[in-house]
């Protein structure tokens, strides 16, 4: 009796694991997820900055990456298939350089990239925020250095 009761816990166990590797390894998400592509401009002072890197987070804790050329950006795809899923996001700005530390006597040539002011590296503190919609959504975003 005992080594049935035994067995059978066994092969529940057996199916968990199963079903735990599937839904990691397809995603635990649904496949009718509603998804936008995203695009638009980001300018400082209004002036496009040349290089830099913007992020969409949202409080699911799904985040998306796009980088700037040219003072524009542009997300078509993600782990989900054609865009990002649709919803409120929280959106950073940052530059793709690195500051030059003045004290390391480094002779590197300075960088020709924009210096984002650090507030809109962090989504919490950039004041940035985007709502996605099904389609196509556009998004600009004017930063200031004040």
């Amino acid at each position: 009796m005992r080594q049935v009761i035994h067995r059978d816990l066994r092969s529940k166990f057996c199916i968990f694991v199963l079903q735990l590797g599937l839904c990691l390894q397809y995603g635990c998400s649904s496949s009718n997820e509603l998804l936008s592509t995203v695009s638009g401009t980001v300018t400082l002072n209004s002036v496009p900055i040349s290089e830099g890197m913007l992020s969409f987070i949202s409080s699911s804790g799904f985040a998306a990456i796009a980088e700037i050329k040219d003072g524009t950006y542009s997300i078509t795809s993600s782990q989900y298939g054609e865009g990002i899923p649709v919803g409120e996001y929280r959106v950073s700005v940052f530059s793709s350089s690195v500051k030059k530390d003045p004290l390391a006597g480094s002779q590197e040539k300075p960088s020709s990239k924009v210096e984002i002011p650090i507030k809109y590296a962090d989504p919490a503190t950039s004041g940035l925020s985007a709502k996605v919609n099904q389609g196509v959504t556009e998004f600009n975003f004017e930063l200031t250095s004040h």
